[in-house]
């Protein structure tokens, strides 16, 4: 497809202008409000070894995306989040919503 005929895209725009970023800063501090009211554990490198007693990360993601029609990188974050024994995820994107193994929270934007 022609670039004169390509929609829109914010990528393509953030990377001509970075700047462009700036008007989403203060939806960014409000997201690190949220964040920062909610117990967070960081994972660390020796938390993604993985063991013979852990179900298959192809087979979680898979379960993911069939269960909940989510994107291949979605199902990969919340199969970790799953093997991490994290229970709460907070996300901008909406299309989590439809999780319900885990508690989401998404801030209204």
């Amino acid at each position: 497809m022609a670039p004169e005929n390509r929609r829109p895209n914010w990528l393509a725009a953030y990377k001509r202008q970075p700047e462009l970023i700036a008007a989403g800063f203060d939806n960014l501090t409000s997201f690190g409000d949220i964040l920062a009211a909610i117990p967070l554990t960081p994972a660390q490198p020796n938390d993604l070894l993985v063991t013979p007693d852990t179900q298959s990360l192809e087979d979680r993601m898979r379960h993911f995306i069939t269960a909940y029609y989510l994107l291949p990188h979605d199902a990969l974050i919340l199969a970790e989040a799953e093997r991490l024994g994290v229970t709460a995820i907070a996300t901008l994107d909406s299309d989590w919503r439809r999780v319900a193994e885990f508690d989401i929270y998404i801030t209204p934007i």
